[in-house]
């Protein structure tokens, strides 16, 4: 699931592989990418 997460702009690997990172520039901006980043989690790879 992190593969596809690192595809969106500005959401890295973080330390050991299985987490990612990113930082948002408002709260409005962090809860609509974690929205995203759960979606993606739901369609797994392929």
């Amino acid at each position: 699931m992190v593969d596809l997460a690192a595809l969106v702009p500005g959401v890295s690997r973080a330390a050991g592989g299985r987490t990612v990172a990113f930082a948002a520039a408002d709260f409005a901006e962090a809860y609509r990418l974690v929205l995203l980043l759960v979606q993606l989690a739901a369609l797994g790879p392929g």
